[in-house]
């Protein structure tokens, strides 16, 4: 067995002992205890760097508290001084207003003169005004006959006009058709040249006739002597085809007779019956036009009655496609509204949010705080808290830089939102304090007079609290919206500055500069709407869904609507074609039913016309007969007629071959001048048809020649008529000029008079506008004076105000406070300005260049309340892990203390009971570390007899098996067992040794129960029963000898070992006499400093009091010490007698015991 178990699912020596000893309990206590320690360690350790990082922090807050507290020092000094300054500068206002409003008494007196004077005048004007109208109303009659001349002589005039237009358009109408007239002369006489100049032609080609007519006899006369010269070679057979030829005219002759004759009795045929046969084929068509007219007339009903009910299927079709196209465009118009709203309101979501992305984290956190009451006073981002029109976007996005900064409502809440956000690292931010921007209510309020009336940007922000408006006048002012760049630029630098931006962004400050350009803009910062909540992705998404819904949505309505476009358009051209078809077949199917009677009476009237045309049978057989004679007759003629052609060809092309190609050359010369015979033939009847197209022609032209020359008579005839109504106009004009000349003259005096009266009017105006001019000149002076009276109230006002928000800074740890009280009269007059400023200034020197951070005074006492809470948890954890470790170190104690005392008794006991086994050996349990006895283990030391120590693997099988059984009976002194179970321990002893072992058994079962296996007659003959085990008939028997009883029945005597009892006792005290341990090694072990180490010894449960042990020791070789748990016993095969064998050792608990061999006490 290992000294120590390797983890804690192994068990050693160590941890055997343990659990026999009991000092196992304290092992899973010491653990946790161990855990415990550990863990409060790591807490303390934490506490205490909280508790230095707090102190380093307080320390580093110290100095900048004590500069914090001076600068709170310095700044009551100066507020003291303003609070002065304040109370001299309301002095001089009041004393500005008692003088200002006196000068603005006089002012006013000024004016109210002048406005007298201004009626006095008017009312002059006024009477001139009323003079003019009166004399208007004759000057207006005469203006009115005098505008009806004008208005008759300019008709006139236009009537002339037209006239002359006329005039030059029949004018260039006639002289074209006298250059058209020449033309046409012209060609009528190329046309009259055309007949004598054909005829000379003609006379040319009939020479060239004559011309070819020669050449062809002599070419004839050629080919008769090249004839004559083959004759001798042909004569055979010219004379065969004269011969054949003489036979072929007569046959030719009868084959035209037959023909001749053939063609005559057709004829007669033909023409007997040929009334009938025309008579029955206009009957024949006669009956196709009726048949035709009856199925057209039911063809064309059948589709009138078809048009009855798809025409009206087709307006209704067309109905409801305007219908659903009117819905489509409908809806149409209202997606596509809801289109743009939605993408409006995505586009502000997406800007907001994009524009929020960056602030999220801090305002989150902030409105989280408000929401959980901590910090209750945050109203939000200023851009959230208003809503403008999206055509303002830019310029307020611009325009208004704190639109990001969060609003509160007074500074002690912006300083906590401060302090929140440094305490948890989370960001920066910018607050606005409403009750430090109060001083704008006042202006928030009141509207303002803008040049060219452009809108303060600050009146077009809508709000839901009207709380937050002091916030936006803070960032916006007076700030004006203007249209353009240009409008900004005469506003921004007019008589009056002011701030201006345009729509488009460009920003124009009060001091001149002007900033703009650029390729993008701000937008976004502020919506059409109050945000309530700063929009998520969520949101995003869900707005992208909906615009993506809408837009599918808008896009189907549009396809819709070019659908039922396409859908109208062809309606309405089928229902067109439908409509105009009705009309069609409607006339033709009137036109059908009135040609009916009449078609009627035709086929009544050819009917009779065929009955009375029919021929007489028997004459028209007569003529088919002679007919068909005539034609057989021909047919006759024409097969002979052809038998006698082919021999004539047969014998040309016998003669061709004999003559050559001379012959054939010749015929081809003639064959030629033949063509250009023809060919001049042809255009002398081309010429002859030439001379009579010109003089149709002719005639043609003669007639044009005099439609056009009484075009030209026409002409002439109408520039004589509008030459003869000119002249009626222009008397008609002159008798009108007489009248305006006299209505002039009548209107002279009307001009006359109207000069001298405006001239009037425009002195009483001129002297009006001067008045005019002094009265705004006195209305500017009274409202700069009213201006500077109210700008004087505002001031007092102003410095009334001041003096009641100047508040002395509480300084920490000061008993005397600063405290401010309204001076009088006397006081005010008894300080000098010019001391107090220039105290104010000496005092403002004094403050440091950069301003402390006021929140570290605050957060000074926060980090020492923080540190004297920390320094207490320390405190606390340090008692309590103190308190632990205590617990730990005496149950650590407590521990070795006892493992030590049983380990010692023992070890003794094992030296004791082996000396005893083997009369002169020993044996030990030792420490492998006497200081911690938990840490290494335990070893088991023997010496046998007369040998050196070893350790237990070095022994041999019997050693082994006498050091187990010492330590066997060693652990039952130090805690006995009821039972035990031996199986073959033996097996490796020798005959001396099982006696001694077999003896002790005896004695030891006075309190205990031993089962023991073995086959060794001096063990079992000790036993007190027997079990016996054998097999019949391939099964296993058990057989129980009680051996007293059979001892006792049969009168033997009970065997007796041969040892010495009195040997064995006295061998025995001299061995615990030499293994008794020294004095010093006792003291060593009784003193050993407790453990301060954990061990990893196995966690095991405590054992109940009953232990069974089992020892098999059969195989000396492979030993092990008795373990815990119950294993089935196996019998071994054992080698020859004498033989080394194993033995294993098992700790075990049984519920029925079952062995071979069984002693009971």
């Amino acid at each position: 067995m290992k000294p120590k178990g390797q983890n804690e699912h192994d068990t050693g020596m160590l941890e055997y002992l343990e659990d026999i000893i009991g000092t196992f309990r304290y092992k899973e206590p010491l653990e946790k205890l161990t855990e415990k320690v550990e863990t409060l360690t790591e807490l303390r350790a934490e506490k205490l760097h909280r508790l230095r990082i707090v102190q380093k922090e307080k320390q580093a807050l110290e100095e900048p508290m004590q500069d914090a507290v001076q600068y709170l020092k310095t700044e009551n000094e100066i507020i003291s001084l303003r609070h002065q300054l304040y109370h001299c500068e309301r002095h001089d206002a009041v004393t500005k207003l008692t003088k200002n409003t006196a000068i603005n008494d006089n002012l006013d007196k000024e004016v109210a003169e002048l406005e007298g004077e201004m009626k006095s005048v008017h009312k002059q004007k006024e009477e001139k005004i009323k003079v003019i109208r009166e004399k208007s109303k004759k000057w207006d009659n005469l203006q009115q006959q005098k505008d009806e001349a004008t208005s008759m002589f300019n008709k006139v005039r236009k009537e002339d006009e037209s006239l002359h237009a006329e005039l030059v358009e029949t004018n260039k109408r006639r002289k074209a058709h006298m250059a058209t007239i020449k033309t046409e002369k012209s060609k009528m006489e190329e046309l009259l040249r055309v007949p004598e100049k054909n005829t000379e032609d003609i006379k040319e080609c009939e020479r060239l006739i004559e011309t070819y007519a020669t050449n062809k006899e002599k070419e004839e006369e050629s080919l008769a002597t090249l004839m004559t010269k083959l004759g001798e070679k042909t004569k055979p057979l010219l004379n065969d085809r004269s011969n054949l030829e003489k036979k072929l005219i007569s046959l030719r002759k009868n084959v035209d007779q037959a023909k001749a004759t053939h063609d005559i009795a057709q004829s007669e045929l033909e023409l007997y019956t040929s009334v009938e046969k025309v008579e029955r084929e206009k009957l024949s068509s006669l009956l196709e036009s009726i048949e035709r007219n009856v199925s057209t007339l039911e063809e064309r009903q059948q589709q009138l009655a078809l048009f009855d009910t798809k025409i009206p299927a087709t307006e209704r079709s067309l109905q409801q496609a305007h219908d659903e196209m009117e819905q489509a465009k409908v809806c149409e118009i209202e997606k596509t509204a809801q289109l743009k709203k939605l993408r409006i309101s995505f586009e502000e979501q997406r800007s907001c949010m994009q524009a929020s992305r960056s602030r999220n984290c801090i305002l989150d956190s902030l409105m989280q705080e408000k929401r959980e009451g901590r910090i209750p006073g945050i109203f939000g981002r200023l851009g959230d808290l208003g809503a403008i029109d999206a055509k303002y976007d830019v310029a307020v996005s611009t325009a208004c830089g704190p639109l990001d900064n969060i609003v509160v409502d007074t500074m002690a809440t912006a300083q906590a939102c401060v302090t929140y956000l440094r305490q948890h690292d989370i960001g920066r931010a910018t607050f606005i304090p409403l009750d430090k921007q109060q001083r704008f209510l006042s202006k928030c309020n009141s509207k303002i007079n803008t040049p060219e009336n452009v809108p303060r940007l600050f009146d077009l922000i809508k709000v839901e609290d009207e709380r937050v408006l002091p916030a936006f006048y803070y960032g916006l002012q007076d700030t004006l919206v203007a249209q353009d760049l240009d409008q900004a630029t005469r506003i921004a630098y007019g008589r009056t500055r002011y701030r201006v931006v345009t729509l488009k962004g460009e920003l124009v400050e009060l001091s001149g500069t002007m900033s703009g350009g650029g390729r993008t803009v701000l937008r976004g910062r502020m919506g059409q709407k109050v945000v309530r909540d700063e929009p998520t992705n969520t949101d995003i998404e869900r707005l992208q869904s909906n615009l993506d819904v809408v837009f599918k949505e808008c896009n189907e309505a549009r396809t819709r609507q070019h659908t039922l476009e396409n859908q109208i358009r062809v309606l309405t051209t089928a229902l067109k074609d439908l409509r105009v078809d009705e009309k069609k077949f409607s006339i033709e199917v009137k036109t059908l039913r009135e040609q009916e009677p009449a078609l009627q009476a035709q086929l009544k009237e050819q009917k009779k016309k065929v009955t009375e045309s029919v021929s007489n049978p028997e004459k028209v057989a007569e003529l088919k007969e002679a007919v068909q004679t005539a034609k057989s007759h021909m047919e006759k003629v024409e097969q002979s007629s052809a038998t006698v052609e082919e021999e004539v060809e047969r014998i040309n092309r016998m003669i061709n071959e004999i003559s050559g190609h001379r012959v054939r050359d010749q015929q081809a010369k003639i064959a030629k001048l033949n063509k250009l015979v023809e060919k001049t033939k042809a255009e002398i009847f081309r010429l002859q048809v030439d001379i009579k197209t010109a003089e149709r022609n002719v005639k043609k032209t003669e007639k044009h020649i005099e439609s056009l020359e009484s075009d030209v008579h026409t002409c002439e005839q109408r520039l004589r008529d509008i030459q003869q109504k000119k002249s009626e106009l222009e008397e008609q004009a002159k008798d009108i000029l007489e009248k305006l000349k006299v209505l002039n003259e009548a209107l002279v005096e009307r001009d006359t008079v109207t000069a001298l009266l405006k001239e009037e009017l425009n002195t009483l105006q001129a002297r009006e506008d001067k008045m005019k001019a002094t009265k705004i000149d006195l209305d500017q002076k009274l409202q700069d004076s009213k201006k500077l009276l109210k700008e004087l109230q505002l001031m007092i006002s102003e410095y009334t105000r001041k003096i009641g928000n100047l508040k002395p800074h509480l300084i920490p740890r000061e008993t005397e406070q600063l405290s401010l009280k309204d001076l009088t009269e006397e006081e005010i007059i008894a300080l000098d300005m010019e001391v107090v400023l220039r105290n104010l200034q000496k005092v403002k020197k004094k403050l440091p260049p950069e301003v402390p951070n006021m929140n570290v005074i605050k957060d000074y006492h926060e980090k020492d309340a923080l540190y004297i809470n920390r320094a207490a948890d320390l405190e606390k954890v340090t008692t309590e892990r103190n308190r632990i470790r205590d617990i730990y170190e005496t149950a650590r104690r407590r521990r070795t203390r006892e493992f030590l005392k049983g380990f010692s008794l023992i070890s003794m006991k094992l030296k004791e009971m082996y000396q005893m086994m083997t009369l002169s050996g020993d044996a030990e349990l030792e420490l492998i570390d006497s200081l911690d006895p938990f840490s290494e283990g335990v070893v088991l030391s023997v010496r046998p007899p007369k040998k050196s120590w070893k350790n237990i693997e070095n022994l041999s099988g019997g050693e082994k098996t006498l050091s187990s059984l010492a330590l066997v009976f060693a652990l039952h002194y130090y805690k006995p067992s009821p039972l035990y179970f031996m199986d073959e321990i033996d097996a490796a002893l020798d005959f001396k040794n099982v006696s001694i072992i077999g003896n002790y058994i005896k004695e030891r079962t006075k309190n205990t129960q031993f089962i023991v296996i073995s086959l060794r007659s001096n063990m079992f003959e000790l036993a007190d029963y027997l079990v016996g085990i054998y097999k019949t008939h391939n099964c296993s028997h058990c057989v129980t000898l009680d051996v007293g009883k059979l001892y006792d029945k049969n009168g033997i005597v009970p065997p007796m070992q041969p040892t010495s009892k009195n040997a064995y006792a006295t061998q025995t005290q001299k061995s615990m006499q030499h293994s008794c341990l020294p004095a010093s090694q006792r003291e060593r072990i009784e003193k050993a400093p407790p453990v301060t180490t954990n061990n990893n010894a196995r966690g095991r449960k405590d054992h109940e009091p009953t232990r069974t042990e089992h020892l098999d020791v059969t195989n000396p070789e492979n030993y092990r010490t008795p373990q815990r748990t119950l294993r089935c016993s196996k019998r071994r095969s054992s080698g020859s007698s004498g033989s080394n064998k194993s033995s294993k050792e098992r700790e075990t608990r049984v519920k029925k015991p079952s062995a071979k061999k069984k002693r009971r006490q």
